[in-house]
């Protein structure tokens, strides 16, 4: 059934949300009308209302019916449509969300869950992938001319609750044990080239890894503005780490990013800043910019973003390491249907030293990234694994002779975490580094286990 013929056969709908009024009209979605079923013992029901009830009592109704239906229609589009529809409707806009967008994932050719999912995606703070919909929506040769009109028109149309800038809050703290507290060298000794010859030179104790118990403490900050005008958005984050016979460590990180929909994706100019801290023996910030296009190919389940960014690296209390890094990076995500998603990265660049007497002098980096992420049950779980080389350009040091530093890193992590009250989740994250490089005062490893609360709120 074509959205011209769906659009003569139902109004459109009352709610106007988000930045566009989202939900069009009764049929928009191109399903053939049914009613919910009981479930059957062995097969998903033929059919599915195409609109939620309109009282709230008997929305939560039909979820609670639909919902029985999990196993059996997980891999019915119009089942997800339906169970986001009703979700939707209760204003629970995250799980409409991941509903919708598993729907679309199995057909993609449902103008009417595209508009459900924009909806969501506005209630989210996520106003410009929701125009973006609307507009994709609005531009089908199918579609009725009084309903593309419709759409148009209403497109700034929001409530007053997204007038508002919206907020989410993370705040998280975890207790554990780590092998490198102070991220030292792991090599014993050291082979200094000197005028009388070559010394090996045993590291003392001091300068060795430190095991031991720490505190960490995270809190993240995020902000969307108001929809209909631009879309801006904030990030903050503050983390600490305390442990026994160790420095304490601060780290602060700050993002403004403004998105503009550019023809088929997206236009992100990002300002970027980061600040650590190491009581009384380090500190190291950077600042810089990020133009990144997001787009989708194909359709969905991947999204893809290419990006070129540059940042000034100060080391304050050592100030002839200071360069600027320069890199291009291409990024993707992919959801797919058993609730997973992976995102991964590759990207290459270049730190340009800003001191002539810098040691190692310009350095290049490749790096590259793998996240996946899924839900069991209602426990989130994730592993990644990256990888980084840098390689120096110039002699580290005459003191270690003609040694031009390469450096191989690879660190990984995995981590759950379950829901034991709103808004609570308890969990434990485990990672690892570990570094080899041809010079040995770069060799570093490191193991530590974490497991604490986690608290949110949006």
């Amino acid at each position: 059934m074509s959205v011209k013929q769906s659009h003569t056969a139902a109004s459109p709908r009352q709610a106007l949300m988000g930045i566009v009024g989202l939900l069009a009209c009764a049929l928009a979605h191109g399903q053939t009308p049914a009613l919910v079923t009981e479930p059957q013992a062995a097969s998903c029901p033929a059919g599915f209302a195409p609109l939620p009830p309109t009282d709230a009592e008997a929305q939560r109704a039909a979820l609670r019916r639909a919902q029985t239906h999990s196993l059996l229609c997980e891999n019915r589009a119009d089942y997800h449509a339906h169970l986001g529809a009703l979700l939707l409707a209760l204003n629970q806009a995250a799980q409409a969300a991941n509903s919708l967008e598993k729907s679309l994932l199995l057909n993609p050719e449902q103008p009417g869950t595209q508009l459900d999912f924009a909806h969501a995606l506005a209630l989210l703070g996520e106003t410009a992938s929701a125009q973006q919909i609307v507009n994709q929506v609005s531009a089908r040769p199918d579609i009725h001319p009084s309903l593309r009109q419709w759409l148009l028109d209403t497109s700034g149309d929001r409530p007053a609750a997204l007038s508002k800038w919206s907020w989410a809050q993370l705040l998280q703290t975890t207790a554990g044990h780590e092998t490198n507290l102070s991220s030292a060298t792991h090599a014993n000794a050291i082979t200094l080239f000197l005028s009388n010859g070559p010394v090996l030179v045993p590291l003392d104790d001091g300068s060795k890894p430190q095991s031991g118990a720490g505190l960490k403490n995270l809190l993240a900050v995020q902000g969307q503005s108001p929809a209909g005008g631009p879309d801006l958005r904030l990030t903050m984050a503050l983390q600490t780490r305390q442990a026994a016979g160790v420095p304490e460590n601060h780290m602060a990180a700050v993002s403004a990013t403004y998105v503009e929909p550019f023809k088929a994706g997206q236009l992100h100019v990002r300002w970027d800043g980061h600040h650590f801290h190491r009581n009384n023996s380090f500190t190291y910030q950077d600042q810089g910019l990020t133009l990144q296009y997001h787009f989708a190919p194909w359709t969905m389940p991947c999204k893809w973003r290419t990006s070129l960014g540059s940042a000034d690296q100060t080391y304050t209390s050592s100030s002839n390491l200071n360069g600027r890094f320069t890199q291009v990076r291409l990024e993707g995500s992919c959801k797919h249907t058993d609730q997973t998603e992976t995102h991964w990265g590759i990207g290459t660049g270049h730190d340009r030293a800003q001191a002539t007497q810098r040691p190692g002098g310009d350095k290049k980096r490749q790096d590259w990234t793998i996240r996946h992420e899924r839900l069991v049950g209602k426990v989130s779980t994730q592993a990644w694994l990256r990888q980084t080389i840098l390689q120096d350009s110039e002699r580290f040091s005459p003191l270690l002779g003609d040694l031009v530093n390469r450096s191989t890193r690879i660190d990984w992590g995995t981590g759950a975490w379950w829901p034991v009250a709103p808004q609570w989740s308890a969990g434990l994250d485990v990672e690892s580094t570990s570094q080899k490089s041809s010079n040995a005062l770069l060799n570093i490893k490191n193991l530590s286990i974490y497991a604490g609360l986690r608290w949110t709120s949006k």
